[in-house]
């Protein structure tokens, strides 16, 4: 197997100590491809390092995405399929590539950690879907991306609208690399959240599916709940917060019990701070913000709609304490799921800058020692001031 291997210098050594680690799978990096900051072909050691244009003059017979960035993926997919670049693409998904697990698994790519991606289905593929359980959360962190903190009541998903979404997706997509539950607090509603799962293993048979929590709640849910992560292959992403850092072997002792998949990130990656870098003014440069931005492909489907990042869907949950109308607040750069009818369609305009993205100043931003938020949060531990 000759592979041509999109990934970042930061990611390349790993990646080529991975497959030297594992010479049953007799494979051979051939070059090294880079999207945006080469003009010309050069040298990475003994492996030849080409822009994406001249990909295509390399005798390769396999791809291999290895970029963290889901929305750079979903780029990539759509400008190799545009060039034609060949049938056999792969990509590790994002939420695997900072842990660096091993992906392969004896002579194959391990199919839980990558996805082999239908380059010639008339249909597209989406790398990443997000979507809530509830909106709410019983952590509320300063500066949370979901703006959890500024629910006050509860607000579920309409999980019959979900399904219907659902349904239609499967319409419209070959398939999506993972479906992201999470909230919010998905395990506040752990019923809803069952649902959820089985509903998004029904139409899409072959996707990852991660339950993202903060851990709080794992002591107490039943047996059924994690015979239902089970049946589903689901793999749970706690991240580890201060507060749950207390509780880490608790929660390791119940996933052993009952098999559970996870991230092992949780015994080391405390979070001890958060990031304020939104803006209420549209004065940043939202094409430059798109290419950078790492959140750029979290796409969150809500109500029915699917947006281009957390951000822009649920900052109008700050509306009240701004005394700002909720429509001057959130996105309007959205897709109507149940209205749709070209899944290309709907990914380039994902793919492409939204209203949200001259919002963002993500080259100020500031962090912020992780704290709980009040009960009546500041919007300025969100907000950046404003910048010239």
């Amino acid at each position: 197997m000759n592979i041509a291997l999109i990934a970042h210098k930061m990611h390349r050594e790993w990646l080529i100590q991975s497959f030297s680690s594992h010479q049953n799978f007799q494979a051979e990096i051939v070059c090294f491809v880079e999207w945006d900051d080469i003009s010309e072909k050069h040298t990475d050691g003994e492996i030849p390092v080409v822009p994406l244009g001249q990909l295509q003059k390399m005798n390769y017979d396999t791809i291999l995405i290895a970029v963290p960035w889901p929305g750079r993926v979903n780029q990539l997919y759509l400008a190799l399929r545009d060039m034609k670049a060949g049938d056999c693409v792969y990509a590790i998904r994002p939420s695997m590539m900072d842990s660096k697990r091993d992906f392969i698994l004896g002579k194959e790519f391990n199919a839980f950690i990558v996805d082999k991606i239908p380059m010639l289905n008339e249909k597209p593929f989406m790398q990443l879907l997000e979507t809530h359980v509830c909106d709410d959360c019983n952590l509320n962190c300063k500066a949370c991306t979901h703006f959890a903190p500024f629910v006050k009541k509860r607000q579920k998903a309409d999980v019959e609208l979900f399904e219907k979404s659902l349904d239609k997706l499967s319409q419209l997509f070959v398939g999506i690399g993972l479906i992201s539950i999470l909230g919010g607090e998905a395990l506040l509603e752990p019923e809803l959240c069952m649902e959820m799962i089985s509903l998004s293993r029904k139409y899409f048979p072959l996707s990852g599916i991660m339950l993202t929590t903060n851990g709080l709640l794992i002591p107490k849910m039943r047996p059924e709940f994690w015979d239902n992560i089970k049946t589903n292959d689901v793999f749970v992403n706690v991240t580890p917060y201060p507060p749950t850092m207390k509780m880490i072997p608790a929660i390791l002792d119940i996933f052993s019990k009952y098999n559970i998949k996870y991230d092992p990130r949780i015994e080391t990656n405390e979070i001890k701070t958060f990031a304020k870098f939104m803006s209420l003014d549209s004065i940043y440069d939202g094409h430059w913000n798109n290419e950078i931005c790492a959140g750029a492909g979290c796409y969150q489907l809500q109500n029915g709609y699917i947006g281009k990042c957390p951000e822009g869907m649920y900052i109008d949950f700050m509306a009240e304490s701004l005394g700002i109308p909720s429509a001057e607040l959130k996105t309007k750069d959205v897709v109507n799921v149940l209205e749709a009818e070209d899944g290309f369609e709907v990914l380039r305009k994902l793919c492409a800058p939204s209203d949200m993205c001259s919002k963002c100043a993500k080259i100020y931003r500031k962090n912020i020692n992780w704290e709980r938020a009040d009960k009546n949060p500041d919007p300025a531990d969100w907000l950046l001031e404003k910048q010239i």
